[in-house]
């Protein structure tokens, strides 16, 4: 019983982890997009 409940919370482990890989590299594709944007949009953004 207990085995099985740790595979299940492992699995979610690694959902969330695949999660966070996914937004962590979107917001930095986001950001370099921002800097190729030029600098006064990136100031707006940021401000």
């Amino acid at each position: 019983m207990s085995n099985r409940f740790f595979e299940a919370e492992h699995d979610g482990v690694q959902i969330l982890k695949g999660h966070a890989t996914r937004i962590f590299v979107a917001a930095r594709q986001f950001v370099q997009i921002m800097a190729a944007a030029g600098p006064a949009d990136g100031i707006d953004v940021f401000a």
